[in-house]
């Protein structure tokens, strides 16, 4: 399926989709793929609020912008996206990948506050500038922010050691198969490779969580 034009005000495309292809050639609205199942969606220009909401599986790709709360659960859920791959080659807003159960979310751009809140399991990745407060009350789950000038974690996250995370390699190969370009994001080409340090949190949860940020 393709929706040729402005489709900002088109919400739900793409809800609940179990296979298939759909491609919009501009803007979409809120909500794009979300509960989807299976399949592929790519839209070419921004993005609303919810790409991804409580996804389950498949692949959404947005070349520009989006919103607020990507792959996140709704309002009285207990669970965010629980599998699949959102990648978003722009900025996006606050609150991406709340209380999310697995899968990834891979970020070109900045994103805004608490990426990660209350995360339970999966991996979000950031390659521009992040908000405040990332990773609150996570208890599972990484979060890597590989951009220029990391934010300062909550005093509930812990240091740990300074390496190379060599699941970030085994990371970039996949999200260049699946058409992330890396070289095109702040963090430049070779993130994979760089020395990152280990903080381990949230602990006023279970601490189980970690988030990497660039070793300075």
């Amino acid at each position: 399926i393709v929706f040729a034009g402005d489709c900002h005000g088109v919400h739900w495309i793409g809800a609940g989709m179990t296979g298939g292809e759909i491609t919009v050639r501009g803007a979409a609205g809120r909500h794009v793929g979300s509960e989807m199942t299976g399949g592929r969606i790519v839209v070419e220009g921004n993005a609303g609020d919810w790409v991804g909401g409580e996804m389950h599986g498949g692949v959404i790709h947005v070349h520009g912008r989006a919103g607020h709360l990507i792959g996140a659960a709704y309002r009285g859920s207990a669970r965010g996206m629980t599998g699949g791959t959102i990648i978003v080659d722009g900025d996006v807003g606050n609150e991406i990948g709340t209380v999310m159960r697995r899968g990834l979310i891979a970020v070109g751009g900045r994103c805004g506050d608490t990426p990660g809140f209350g995360m339970l399991a999966g991996t979000i990745l950031v390659c521009g500038e992040s908000g405040i407060r990332p990773g609150a009350g996570m208890k599972r789950g990484t979060i890597a922010l590989v951009g220029p000038s990391p934010p300062a974690l909550l005093p509930t996250f812990r240091g740990g050691v300074s390496t190379t995370a060599l699941f970030l390699r085994v990371l970039h190969r996949q999200l260049a198969i699946l058409g992330f370009d890396a070289a095109a994001t702040p963090a430049g080409a070779d993130w994979a490779d760089k020395l990152y340090t280990l903080h381990h949190g949230d602990m006023l949860e279970s601490g189980r969580g970690e988030i990497l940020l660039p070793a300075s």
